[in-house]
This record gives structure tokens, C-alpha cells and sequence, in this order.
């Protein structure tokens, strides 16, 4: 990973429906919202079981990227 500043809504283009593994975190209005993040792992990079192990341990939040249902229905149709 790049080490990259990003936000939520980048997080979730650059990494779509994938399970992403988020240090640095910045909050938003409340505890549970991700105002941006630096991505240090993914699916893609991580089995999946590693990325649940380091969450457990606290090295992480794991957070899956899919995007809402009211974006969905503009893609949907």
C-alpha cells in the first residue's frame, strides 16, 4: 500500500467492494464514521483471516468498502 492519506469516499473507489484493513484513522461526526483513513492492507494483499487476526489485535480496523443502496440504485438503474 502507498501510505496514502485517503478519504472514505476514495477509499472506496480506489478499493471497491473489497475488505479493507485501516490505520490512521480519522473520525468524522461519530465513533463509526471514517472521515479518511491510510489503507495498510486489503483482500487482495491479505488472506483474509490474517486481516480478521490483525483487527482482533488491534493493529487495524477492518472495514469492507461496498457502497450504499442509494448509490446502487443509480448503478442499478
Amino acid at each position: 500500500m502507498e501510505n496514502e492519506r485517503l478519504s472514505w469516499r476514495q477509499i472506496q473507489e480506489r478499493y471497491p467492494h473489497r475488505n479493507v484493513g485501516l490505520v490512521d484513522i480519522e473520525s468524522g461526526r461519530n465513533c463509526d464514521d471514517v472521515k479518511s483513513a491510510v489503507v495498510a492492507c486489503t483482500d487482495e494483499t491479505t488472506p483474509y483471516g490474517e486481516l480478521v487476526d490483525m483487527a482482533f489485535r488491534g493493529k487495524i480496523v477492518l472495514m469492507y468498502t461496498t457502497m450504499d443502496e442509494d448509490e446502487l440504485v443509480g448503478v442499478l438503474g
